[in-house]
């Protein structure tokens, strides 16, 4: 019983990280710092140690429910898409998007300033990479909290 607690309060916490980082924190260090190029390093920092969270526990909650909770029909319900669907999300932030980020990023500081001064080409390919990484990071939020809702609210087991 004392598990099954652990597990619900770190699911709520996991879930709650993903809404305060992008919703609360990531905002308030734009509003707040003068250099936009030191916020968008911070913020960055704060997505990418939440990517590792999300893939680590969309993939240990994934084994959980499909454990904890088989479908009579042997496929997986909602809660093993959507924290698998999680996982893939961090995954793909983790080794696609953030590096090439990253990359642009020391391509414009090699140019002697920050994105926002680099050449035409290269503030367009940041753009559209980070618009991207904002889409996957609202649907891992949007799927994140849709688990909260369908679980009545961290009601893990069956």
């Amino acid at each position: 019983m004392h598990l099954q607690r652990l597990l619900q309060v770190a699911f709520v916490l996991w879930i709650g990280s993903l809404f305060t980082i992008g919703v609360i924190v990531a905002p308030i260090l734009f509003a707040t710092l003068p250099d936009r190029v030191l916020a968008g390093t911070l913020a960055g920092r704060f997505f990418y140690i939440e990517a590792w969270l999300s893939l680590g526990f969309g993939l240990f909650y994934t084994a959980y429910f499909w454990r904890v909770q088989p479908s009579v029909s042997r496929y997986p319900r909602y809660t093993d898409y959507a924290c698998l669907m999680i996982a893939i999300l961090a995954a793909l932030q983790l080794f696609g998007l953030q590096p090439a980020i990253v990359a642009l990023r020391e391509q414009a500081a090699a140019l002697g300033g920050s994105v926002a001064q680099a050449p035409e080409a290269l503030r367009q390919q940041f753009g559209v990479l980070h618009g991207a990484s904002t889409l996957i990071y609202l649907l891992q939020l949007g799927l994140g909290l849709s688990l909260l809702w369908r679980t009545h609210f961290i009601r893990l087991n069956p």
